[in-house]
């Protein structure tokens, strides 16, 4: 299975945990056209690696991820143009992780900024070393925020999340986990530590559970109680004949013995 060519984007897979790290410390790993369709490629493989449980997304320096690099749309080098274009990238990377049935846990080391944010909104969960600040700057640069609009208030609630966009101040570590933004904080040295013992974890969970309980949590964010019910009630006869659902009440007996 082909891996993504690219010094932008560090992979490594070990202890069921894929880990996908930003290499562009330079530029607050900053997103170009490859490194773009390097991480989507690496989400992609991990997602249909059996050898992977769960995946880890973080960043080198001290940065997570910062956006577009947009000198590269002024410089005219790029294959995307124009702010519009340039942001569109950062969601098709966190399209990709809302749609992947395995765990995705975010390492939140550093800088999330511009379309940074919507890559730390899409994963499944975030753990944060002390030095991470967020900061929602579209609007402060004449640009209406994508994703991010639609995931912002999903996770910090409305208010909360037209502050930011409104303000553009940066949330520091523990003003983003009493938001409930993070679930954790990490000194810096121990957070990627902390980050695969949870993703760890988190590959132990049945696969086809997860997947089906991710799609219905986001489900019953938009649709009605009776709709997301209904979906329920499929997922379940799936899981049940993925074999999980048997696996897991046995599972639970046991313990109970």
């Amino acid at each position: 299975m082909p891996e993504p060519a690219s010094a932008s984007v560090l992979i490594d897979d070990a202890d069921n945990v894929r880990t996908i790290t930003l290499n562009r410390p330079e530029k607050l790993n900053a997103f170009d056209g490859p490194m773009e369709d390097a991480v989507i490629e690496a989400l992609r493989v991990g997602e249909q690696l059996d050898t992977v449980g769960a995946l880890v997304i973080t960043g080198a320096g001290r940065g997570f991820c910062s956006g577009h690099d947009f000198s590269e749309v002024a410089s005219g080098s790029g294959s995307r143009r124009g702010p519009g274009v340039g942001a569109s990238g950062q969601n098709r990377i966190a399209q990709t992780i809302l749609r992947l049935d395995k765990p995705v846990l975010g390492a939140i080391n550093g800088v999330v900024a511009g379309g940074g944010f919507a890559i730390a909104l899409s994963c499944d969960m975030r753990v944060a070393s002390a030095a991470a600040t967020f900061q929602e700057l579209h609007v402060h640069r004449g640009i209406v925020p994508a994703l991010e609009s639609w995931l912002l208030p999903r996770v910090v609630g409305l208010g909360r999340a037209l502050d930011l966009m409104a303000t553009g101040r940066r949330l520091d570590a523990e003003e983003a986990e009493s938001w409930g933004l993070v679930t954790s904080i990490e000194e810096s040295d121990a957070l990627m530590e902390r980050a695969t013992e949870l993703a760890g974890s988190l590959a132990g969970l049945p696969a086809t559970a997860f997947g089906l309980a991710k799609r219905a949590t986001y489900l019953g964010l938009q649709s009605s109680m009776d709709d997301t019910l209904q979906y329920i009630a499929a997922a379940r006869t799936i899981g049940g004949l993925a074999g999980e659902s048997g696996r897991g009440a046995r599972e639970f007996l046991e313990g109970q013995s």
